[in-house]
């Protein structure tokens, strides 16, 4: 097959835009790992940037020998991977995800993020494509594209997080494998899940004491949940306002597969592009044979137009979700122990009795 590369224009970030991007992953699998990690730096990462990779620490000398067996092939994107190795359990769920992103920010943070002025870092499963060219028209017109009253949450904490994650009763996830899910009627309750999440600068310095304490593999534990939802409770805690990047195609929720196949074959019959022009990112990439990081420009409608104009009309609200949460200022973790923006020695988790009930779907 021909070698794809990423056909959009602007491939390299503005300096008042730069974004960190960080996943995390393992190499039990390096035919699976190539085509994730390599297929992301072949086809949307932008260009001469860096790739931080979370690993364990057991696949320190495997990476060594990957990376040495690539530069001899003349793979010379692998170059632009860094990998940051942290000690963490090596499973699918809850501890080593959490752990993964906890430890690996820490790391990113203490070794990159000061040196290289990242504005904006974002961290995601390493299973997720991101549409960049429409992430910085994104980033360059959201001042624009919020009111007033919004804007004024650009000069504070602020995390990015896709609109296709609309706010959740926190621990809410998949049925019957996530066991706690808040019963609140109050919508300060809710908060969308950090699956991908982009952190401005002044959120990445709040919560990094937060993570240094371990608080996001405790609330992890606590609600019995993955880093994504884990991120919605440990935000939703720090009382960070949130604003939604455009739609995220969500190849992994539930019966998004069993979808994606059923309507797979009479889109194309009917000789339509899979993914719309406005797509900024997928989950799940490596599901199916039929997707790849390469594939993803075949199957979408091309990049004709700029999705964003501050120049014409304001881009539609579904851009620009915003949200300020305070539900965690009357919980009873917050009597007793106030902001975890104040929290310098303990992280003083919020158990699930402040908030939640055992779903009725975990024993089945």
């Amino acid at each position: 097959m021909k070698e794809v590369t990423a056909n959009y224009t602007l491939n390299k970030s503005p300096d008042d835009n730069k974004i960190a991007f960080v996943t995390f992953s393992h190499m039990a699998d390096i035919a699976k790992f190539n085509k994730i990690i390599l297929g992301a730096v072949k086809t949307w990462f932008p260009k001469d940037e860096v790739y931080y990779i979370v690993l364990n620490q057991q696949w320190r000398e495997t990476f060594i020998n990957w990376k040495h067996d690539l530069i001899r092939d003349n793979q010379t994107q692998v170059e632009l991977i860094q990998p940051i190795f942290v000690d963490c359990p090596e499973s699918a769920r809850v501890e080593s995800p959490c752990c993964k992103q906890e430890k690996g920010l820490i790391e990113f943070y203490d070794t990159y993020y000061h040196e290289r002025e990242y504005s904006w870092v974002y961290f995601a499963d390493d299973d997720m494509f991101i549409n960049t060219r429409i992430l910085y028209e994104y980033l360059d017109v959201m001042p624009y594209g919020l009111t007033t009253e919004h804007a004024k949450y650009l000069n504070g904490p602020l995390v990015l997080l896709s609109n296709s994650n609309s706010p959740q009763k926190l621990g809410h996830g998949e049925v019957a494998k996530i066991p706690y899910s808040c019963e609140k009627k109050d919508e300060s309750y809710k908060y969308p899940w950090g699956q991908p999440v982009v952190y401005n600068r002044k959120a990445m310095e709040s919560i990094i004491t937060g993570l240094r304490l371990g608080g996001l593999v405790k609330q992890c534990l606590e609600f019995d949940v993955n880093h994504d939802v884990g991120n919605a409770i440990f935000h939703w805690m720090y009382s960070i306002p949130y604003a939604s990047f455009p739609r995220i195609f969500n190849l992994k929720g539930v019966g998004a597969q069993t979808k994606f196949r059923t309507n797979l074959q009479r889109m194309e019959q009917n000789k339509q592009k899979l993914f719309r022009e406005d797509v900024t990112g997928i989950h799940g990439i490596d599901f199916h044979h039929y997707f790849s990081q390469e594939l993803f420009w075949t199957r979408r409608v091309p990049d004709s137009i700029k999705v964003f104009d501050r120049k014409g009309k304001v881009p539609p609200d579904v851009y620009f979700g915003f949200g300020h949460v305070t539900g965690f200022l009357s919980t009873d973790t917050f009597a007793k122990y106030g902001s975890p923006h104040e929290w310098k020695d303990e992280w003083h988790t919020m158990p699930t009795s402040e908030c939640s009930k055992k779903d009725k779907y975990k024993n089945i």
